[in-house]
């Protein structure tokens, strides 16, 4: 109460004062709302944006690490002349999944725009261009009030759509046919399989993730106008606890197909990952989840829920993690990727590290797009809160961001090892790449405690997305095919479904990341780059990942942890359990 009492008092002095704060925390959601990321003095900054009337965030006050939001890095060089100064990037697909959706499918774009097969006559045609084009006036509301942009809402918001006031253009009369698309996450019931037509429409989200709303309006010519609207919803739940962990039965383990190549159980023997605690830089983590609570990390210096910074490290209720998405602190999932990678590391039933501890760190959006500056400041807060491992199931082709580059150093100088994803190839094409000649960051640095990790299939063989390099790429793992995808967490959704298979190098990652836990529980003391090289030199090798990788190995928990183990050789197919998945879930009730 002292501490709140402070704080009213300060506040109310500066208002008399009539001065304002130049400190905000927005994150940039697109790169019209990103600033520069320098390295000054902070007491410099303050003066510099007093005097120009700008805002900047904090990315780490510790390392002076400040993001200005200005139009003019000019201004920022000749008056503040930072140590250094970067531009800030958004990114919008982060994660690289291979079987990921495009933002609106081109099936429903189509029926709007070019339907073809209508039997009534109050259906759509095909769009033809004309100059004289209707004019779409839309009008969006939340909860009553006129929206702009991008939105992040809570669940239980509700949206309302307005199409009735669109007009024909002057020269043209006749009725306008007006049409409504919902594209929604998946397992949302809000999903049409095509166009309805009305001219308003109501939607309160019932599912996380990000929604698409498109609007199309079209005259007696066949003229078209249309807009289309995105939003994304998240929820903060109050973290219920560590959950007693069950027993399993051994015969659903046989769902979780990538654990009998690395010969997952054979390591286990040895060590679990016993006091390794792995931060997923990601979407969140469901904090709830019956196949993940039980190993999440607590901050015993925080009291949760209660608004205040208890134990003074800048980031008030972070007991469970930390979202630097929203500026709260509740990371929870609302991507659907950071659980299933979660779960593929530590999940206490199928984890390749089932004892280890989850930390989560929320660096992404709803819709897999974050910024550099949020990314670097949530590595910052994985090593400081105590991370032995960070998972960075996230990448781009684009610029080699030094202040991202000096964040893995960070890592590196408190000996944290940071495990990767290659990437799953061209953007357009989904081929892999040669990341040694088209760089991928962070997987293309070249610290000594960055274990980039490629993709196969459960058989062992490269897959068609996964990026190589035999100087970039360290190791691979599972990742899944469009045969069969690795089956893991499924984030919260309302219909129940607990458990979901993806495909991509994002889930190899964290399945390399659950084995350096493993090692390094049995051996604490290894460096993160000894632990690197054990992985890679107690590998399975494969003939055919030669020049494509850089151990030419495929991950071995059992060889990893065997005490002065040789290298195998081998082109042999590896045995594995023939038993298949569901294709969209599994029973999860088996283990309540």
């Amino acid at each position: 109460m002292v501490r709140l009492g402070v704080l009213t008092m300060s506040l109310m002095i500066l208002a008399a004062c009539g001065q304002r704060s130049h400190w905000t925390n927005k994150v940039p959601n697109s790169n019209l709302e990103t600033g520069y990321l320098v390295k000054t003095k902070k007491t410099e900054l303050e003066n510099f944006l007093d005097k120009n009337g700008l805002e900047a965030r904090v990315i780490n006050e510790e390392q002076g690490l400040f993001e200005v939001f200005a139009k003019d890095p000019s201004l920022i060089q000749d008056q503040l002349k930072p140590h250094f100064i970067e531009k800030n990037q958004y990114m919008e697909n982060l994660v690289p999944v291979a079987n990921s959706r495009p933002l609106m499918p081109s099936n429903v774009f189509s029926q709007l725009i070019n339907n073809q097969s209508s039997d009534s006559s109050e259906g759509l045609e095909r769009c033809v261009p004309m100059r004289k084009k209707p004019d779409l006036q839309l009008v969006i509301k939340r909860d009553g009030q006129a929206v702009v942009g991008m939105p992040t809402i809570e669940l239980g918001s509700e949206f309302s759509f307005d199409a009735s006031g669109s007009k024909n253009h002057a020269d043209v009369s006749g009725d306008l046919k007006i049409a409504f698309a919902v594209m929604a996450p998946q397992f949302s019931d809000q999903s049409s399989s095509g166009p309805t037509m009305q001219d308003q429409l109501t939607l309160k989200p019932d599912a996380l993730g990000m929604y698409q709303v498109m609007v199309l309006v079209q005259d007696e010519n066949r003229s078209c106008d249309y807009s289309g609207f995105a939003f994304m919803v998240t929820a903060n739940p109050e973290f219920p606890g560590n959950q007693e962990i069950k027993d399993l039965d051994e015969s659903i383990l046989k769902n979780f197909r990538h654990l009998d190549p690395i010969n997952a159980r054979e390591a286990w023997k040895h060590s679990m990952g016993e006091g390794q605690v792995i931060a997923i830089a990601d979407t969140g983590v469901d904090y709830a989840h019956p196949a993940l609570s039980g190993n999440f990390l607590t901050n015993d210096g925080e009291i949760p829920n209660n608004g205040i910074d208890d134990d003074g490290n800048g980031y008030i209720d972070d007991y469970v993690g930390y979202d630097f998405s929203n500026n709260d602190g509740h990371p929870f999932d609302d991507g659907g990727h950071g659980s299933h990678v979660a779960g593929l590391s530590s999940s206490p039933y199928f984890g390749t590290a089932p004892r280890s501890k989850i930390l989560p760190v929320k660096l992404l959006n709803a819709a897999g797009g974050g910024d550099i500056g949020t990314i670097i400041k949530g590595f910052y807060y994985a090593v400081d809160r105590g991370a032995d491992i960070i998972n960075a199931s996230l990448g781009s082709h684009s610029t080699e961001f030094l202040l991202l580059k000096e964040a893995i150093d960070y890592a590196e100088k408190n000996d944290v090892l940071v495990v990767v994803s290659s990437g799953n190839g061209d953007p357009r094409t989904g081929r892999r790449l040669d990341i040694d000649v088209y760089p991928q960051w962070p997987a293309s640095f070249k610290n000594d405690n960055i274990i980039t990790v490629g993709a196969t299939s459960i058989d062992r063989s490269l897959t068609f997305y996964a990026n190589t390099g035999v100087e970039a790429v360290d190791i691979v793992a599972p990742g899944g095919d469009e045969v069969e995808g690795l089956i893991s967490a499924a984030s919260w959704n309302p219909k129940g479904v607990a458990l979901v298979p993806q495909v991509g190098t994002s889930m190899a990652t964290p399945v390399v990341a659950g084995a350096a836990a493993v090692v390094r529980a049995l051996h604490p003391q290894l460096s993160a780059s000894e632990i690197k090289d054990l992985l890679m030199n107690r590998s399975y090798e494969v003939v055919s990942y030669k020049d494509l990788i850089r151990s030419s190995g495929f991950l071995d928990m059992q060889l990893a942890t065997r005490r002065n183990s040789p290298t195998v050789l081998a082109e042999a197919p590896l045995q594995t359990t023939t038993s298949k998945p569901s294709p969209l879930k599994v029973a999860f009730d088996l283990i309540n």
